[in-house]
């Protein structure tokens, strides 16, 4: 069996295959940078201080803590006073609050970091 091969459409066909194999990836690489376009927009906006954070900031300084405890119903409650010194930290996405004072007649020191979840749109806080 003898087959002939005409250059010419073999010149087309390897410069079409040619231009294939580079347009092709391409392509799909301009849908991964629209993809993370479109997530860093999400991601920027996500954790972009906004109103909340803004209302922590008003709580900044230092404040005078009161403080009512009852060990168990009907008993006698524990009064106690502290010291809260507010402070926002960063880029005002986080407020770090240190308290001090005494509670139970024993000194007393804690920690807590207050911020605001943009996307479940609910405040969270840890205390150490």
């Amino acid at each position: 069996m003898f087959f002939t091969i005409n250059l010419s459409n073999m010149k087309t066909l390897l410069k079409i295959s040619t231009a294939l194999m580079i347009i092709l990836p391409l392509s799909s690489l301009y849908a991964q940078t629209d993809k993370q376009a479109a997530e860093q927009k999400a991601w920027m906006e996500y954790m972009t201080p906004g109103t909340a954070h803004k209302m922590m900031a008003e709580s900044n300084g230092e404040w005078q803590e009161e403080m009512t405890m009852w060990m168990e119903p009907g008993a006698e409650p524990i009064k106690s006073t502290a010291t809260a010194m507010n402070t926002m930290m960063m880029d005002g996405r986080y407020q770090h609050s240190v308290h001090t004072g005494n509670i139970m007649g024993m000194p007393f020191e804690g920690v807590s970091v207050t911020g605001f979840d943009n996307a479940k749109q609910v405040f969270v806080n840890s205390w150490i």
